[in-house]
C-alpha cells in the first residue's frame, strides 16, 4: 500500500500517514494522535471498504465525548508575584480550567530572591485558596545564599525549585550563567527536590556537557533538564540575546545526556510533553484548542498566550481587566482568542504541518521576531521526536494481519 492512496483518499480528515519503521506497512494517526492503525500489505482489505472503515475510526474520534484534559501553565517573574495584584491575577487565571485539567504557576528570576518573606506569604495564599485543585507550584531562579528557615517553609508548602542555569537575563549572548554549588549541595541535603534547569544555546551545549560531573555531585537527590532555551521568559530573539543551538546539535546532545543519565527522570522532561502528546492527543475537539496552553504574565501588567515561546506571544488582555471579569467571562474571552487567532491561516509556519494538530502550533507569529531559521530550530526537534513517538506506539487496530486459528 503507497502512503500517498491513503492520504489522498482521506485527505479531508488530514491524518497523519508514516512509513519506513517496518517493512511493506503503512501507520496512520488520526491528526490530534488519539488513533493509530497499522496497514500491511499481506492480506490488506481492499478498495473502498478499507477506506471507509478507516475514515470512520478516524471521525469517531472527534465524535469521542472523552476528550484529552486541557492543561495550563502560567508564567510569571517574581516582581508580579510578590505583588498582591500580581497573586490575585493568578489566582483568576486559574478558573480558566473550568473545574478540569492540570495547572501549574511558575514564577521566574534572575537573580537570588531578596524578600522570601514576602514570597511565602503569596504561596501561602495561594495553596489555601487552590488547596483542592490540580495546581502545582514551581521557581525557577539562580538561587544563592539560602536560609534553613526559609527552606523549612517552601518544602511544607509543596514549592518545586528549579536551579536556573546556563543563560539569564544580564548575561551576555555567549555567557555561561555561574551555579552557586554551596546552595545546590544544601538543598540536596535537606532532601528538596531541586533540579537544575539548563537553558541551552549555541555556546554552552559543550560546556554543559562538561560540567554535569560536578552538578551531579552537589545535587545528590535530583538530576537536570535540558530543555530549548527559548523556553526561557528571559529570552528573546535578536543580536542582544543568545543564539539557538543547531537543531541536529541539540538532539544529539538530548539523545546523549539522557542515554548517559537515564536515572534521572528530569533529564527527559523536554520529550516527556512530546511522548504525552502522541499518547493522549495534541488537540481537544470540544474546546478547539490546542490539549496545553501557556500564559505569560509580565511586569507591564499585559498577560499574553503562547504555545512554544513567551516572545511569540499573543496579547491578550492587562492584569487589571482580568480582576475586573467575571470568571465566566474571563474563561469565554480566553477561548475566543485561541479559537480566532489560533487559526493555521494566522500561522503560516504551521499551516501545512502534518503535526500541528498533535504540537498545537508554534503561535500565531506571522508577524513575530523569530527569522525561520530560528523557527525551524524550535520545531525539528519536536517534529523529529513526534515522529519517534509515533513509531514507537501500539497500534489501535491493525489491517491486513490474516487472523491466527
Amino acid at each position: 500500500m503507497e502512503p500517498d492512496f491513503w492520504k489522498s483518499r482521506l485527505s479531508a480528515l488530514e491524518p497523519i500517514v508514516l512509513t519506513g519503521f517496518a517493512a511493506e506497512q503503512v501507520r496512520i494517526l488520526e491528526k490530534s494522535g488519539r488513533t493509530a492503525f497499522d496497514i500491511t500489505n499481506e492480506g490488506a482489505p481492499a478498495g473502498g471498504e478499507a477506506i471507509a472503515e478507516v475514515r470512520t475510526l478516524l471521525e469517531s474520534v472527534r465524535a469521542n465525548p472523552v476528550q484529552p484534559l486541557f492543561r495550563l501553565s502560567v508564567h510569571t517573574f517574581e516582581e508580579v508575584f510578590t505583588q498582591k495584584e500580581g497573586c490575585d491575577v493568578l489566582l483568576a487565571l486559574m478558573q480558566l480550567m473550568g473545574g478540569s485539567g492540570f495547572a501549574s504557576i511558575t514564577v521566574h528570576s534572575d537573580q537570588p530572591s531578596r524578600d522570601w518573606s514576602t514570597t511565602e506569604e503569596r504561596l501561602r495564599f495561594l495553596r489555601q485558596k487552590l488547596q483542592n485543585s490540580n495546581v502545582y507550584f514551581e521557581m525557577v531562579a539562580p538561587f544563592g545564599e539560602f536560609g534553613q528557615t526559609q527552606m523549612d517553609s517552601l518544602f511544607d508548602m509543596g514549592l518545586r525549585v528549579k536551579f536556573a542555569a546556563g543563560w539569564t537575563r544580564g548575561c551576555s549572548p555567549n555567557g555561561t550563567l555561574p551555579i552557586h554549588f554551596e546552595t545546590l549541595r544544601a538543598f540536596s541535603e535537606f532532601g528538596f527536590p531541586t533540579v537544575i534547569e539548563w537553558y541551552a544555546h549555541a555556546g554552552n551545549l559543550a560546556h554543559f556537557e562538561k560540567q554535569i560531573p560536578d552538578l551531579l555531585g552537589a545535587n545528590l537527590n535530583s538530576g537536570f533538564s535540558l530543555p530549548l532555551v527559548s523556553e526561557n521568559p528571559y529570552y528573546q530573539f535578536g543580536s542582544d540575546y543568545p543564539a539557538l543551538p543547531e537543531s541536529l546539535d541539540y538532539c544529539r546532545t538530548l539523545a546523549r545526556v539522557s542515554k548517559l543519565h537515564p536515572h534521572y527522570d528530569e533529564v527527559f522532561s523536554p520529550l516527556v510533553e512530546l511522548a504525552l502528546l502522541v499518547r493522549d492527543g495534541g488537540w481537544n475537539y470540544e474546546l478547539d484548542i490546542p490539549t496545553r496552553i501557556n500564559i505569560f504574565v509580565d511586569t507591564n501588567g499585559q498577560i499574553k498566550v503562547f504555545r512554544q515561546s513567551p516572545a511569540l506571544a499573543l496579547k491578550w488582555i492587562t492584569i487589571s481587566e482580568v480582576l475586573s471579569k467575571p470568571s465566566e467571562a474571563l474563561r469565554d474571552s480566553f477561548l475566543e482568542l485561541v479559537k480566532t487567532e489560533w487559526t493555521w491561516s494566522k500561522m503560516p509556519y504551521c499551516c501545512e504541518c502534518q503535526w500541528r494538530y498533535i504540537c498545537g502550533g508554534i503561535g500565531a507569529c506571522a508577524d513575530g521576531p523569530a527569522t525561520i531559521k530560528e523557527l525551524e530550530t524550535i520545531c525539528d526537534y519536536r517534529k523529529l521526536f513526534l515522529e519517534h513517538f509515533s513509531t514507537l506506539r501500539a497500534p489501535d487496530r491493525v489491517f491486513g494481519v490474516p487472523e491466527k486459528p
